[in-house]
């Protein structure tokens, strides 16, 4: 069976043929690395645009970006005033990632770049007491993490949405976010709010108007 991605190649349809794909976007003010011959993982996923805005409107000091690819959340908070770590498996990734602080003119210094599976680093964190006032948790469908380690995120969410609440402080936020379509959205809701502490709000951020109803990621904020 095909994976999605796979074998679709992009095709140029504007400019000269051989060039190179990188290029530079902008978003609410933000600059963004993308790389257009890259098929469904161009660096910057636009469906998340408004959680992007609604996280820098909430003025965070304190965030930790799990799966975090190439760190959109983690410049957009970092615009803000934040001090992020992000955390994915992908070397890479956090090098695209630090390459977009610099296109904002945002100092490195501060912030942390972990390539780690998300879930050991964040068992880590809160061993530790660390604790931040927004966590992103936007895991794969699945995904390897080295050797035979996996995530499935049917098996693994539920962990991880406690572990996540273990690590937000008493007034902070959770962003949860998924593309898996075998969940209904009242499913991934249930599966979430099951392991949320007692008292925590439920946020919705409008879909885009540029996105057709049903499409791109299901998405919901935890306010604790």
């Amino acid at each position: 069976m095909r994976v999605p991605g796979e074998a679709d190649k992009p095709e140029r349809v504007w400019g000269e043929r051989g060039g190179g794909s990188l290029e530079v976007v902008s978003e609410s003010g933000l600059k963004y690395e993308v790389d257009l011959a890259a098929s469904y993982s161009p660096g910057l996923f636009c469906d998340q645009r408004g959680n992007r805005e609604f996280l820098r409107g909430r003025r965070p000091r304190r965030v930790l970006n799990l799966f975090s690819y190439t760190c959109a959340f983690s410049v957009a908070s970092a615009a803000a005033g934040a001090l992020t770590t992000s955390v994915d498996v992908s070397k890479g990734a956090l090098e695209r990632g630090r390459r977009n602080f610099q296109l904002n003119g945002i100092a490195l210094d501060g912030h942390r770049f972990v390539v780690e599976d998300a879930a050991d680093y964040l068992r880590r964190l809160v061993r530790r007491g660390e604790v931040f006032d927004s966590v992103i948790v936007d895991p794969p469908t699945f995904g390897r993490a080295g050797g035979k380690k996996t995530f499935q995120i049917v098996r693994d969410l539920p962990n991880l949405v406690a572990l996540a609440a273990e690590a937000t402080d008493k007034s902070g936020a959770i962003l949860f976010s998924t593309n898996y379509r075998g969940w209904s959205r009242d499913d991934f809701e249930e599966v979430v709010q099951s392991r949320l502490p007692l008292g925590a709000k439920v946020h919705r951020v409008a879909q885009q108007p540029d996105f057709s109803p049903g499409s791109g990621s299901m998405t919901m904020w935890a306010l604790l």
